[in-house]
């Protein structure tokens, strides 16, 4: 059974979401190219992703990863997250996808970029 389109927002969601570790994609030499957060969407239970890349995320060196906690926490960023699952949601507009839920969430951390490095040793992000 599929669920309509709607954009309300349950708390439940965004926690789930919140809940989905973000996950680095490498070059070949193991410098992160871009992160990844993806899970079964909380609502609608198709698969759903956000890719971020490019900037302080790809190219944190780690060293800056390693950096106090203090001075990392400066560090974080939100992105935009929202059910993009390629089914069928009934009442939902041409212009959109998934299954309507969406919310910001705290973007790739440095802390994660040095878990990465200890998960692939010799690979700096």
């Amino acid at each position: 059974m599929t669920v309509d389109w709607n954009p309300v927002t349950p708390e439940e969601w965004v926690t789930g979401v919140k809940s989905w570790p973000w996950k680095p994609h490498r070059f070949d030499n193991g410098k992160i190219w871009y992160w990844k957060k993806d899970g079964n969407c909380p609502r609608c239970h198709h698969y759903m992703w956000k890719d971020v890349g490019g900037g302080w995320a790809s190219a944190m060196t780690l060293e800056t990863a390693m950096a106090t906690p203090e001075t990392n926490e400066g560090v974080k960023s939100t992105v935009n997250v929202a059910c993009n699952c390629t089914q069928t949601h009934t009442h939902r507009p041409d212009n959109k996808q998934g299954c309507g839920p969406a919310t910001r969430v705290p973007g790739p951390h440095p802390s994660d970029a040095a878990k990465a490095a200890k998960d692939k040793p010799g690979a700096l992000p």
